[in-house]
């Protein structure tokens, strides 16, 4: 299962995409969508004026920092959110295979 969590702390988010869905093993169309959706935050992220941007990738997952600026901040949160909508609709059609909470 793949395991998603967003928290979100005085402007500053950081976000842990953890597992395997394990959906088909070899043509894995959930995890492949888990993928493009982190890829996707992680170069909207990288391309935005931030206090704090870090990530870090490990097999099976990534652990995502960001803090945006005063003036970013709308943005940044409009950026997580829209993603985050993404992995939940995940969740939704796939409940066995992604976990969402935030």
């Amino acid at each position: 299962m793949t395991t998603i969590i967003c928290e979100n702390d005085m402007r500053k988010y950081t976000i842990m995409i953890d597992g395997h869905s394990g959906y088909n093993p070899g043509n894995d169309i959930v995890c492949a969508s888990c993928s493009i959706l982190t890829y996707t935050l992680l170069n909207a992220l990288a391309n935005m004026d931030t206090e704090e941007f870090d990530s870090k990738e490990y097999d099976g997952g990534f652990v995502i920092g960001v803090k945006g600026t005063r003036e970013t901040w709308p943005e940044v949160k409009t950026v997580i959110e829209t993603i985050m909508l993404g992995y939940e609709l995940l969740q939704e059609q796939y409940p066995a295979n992604v976990s969402v909470s935030w």
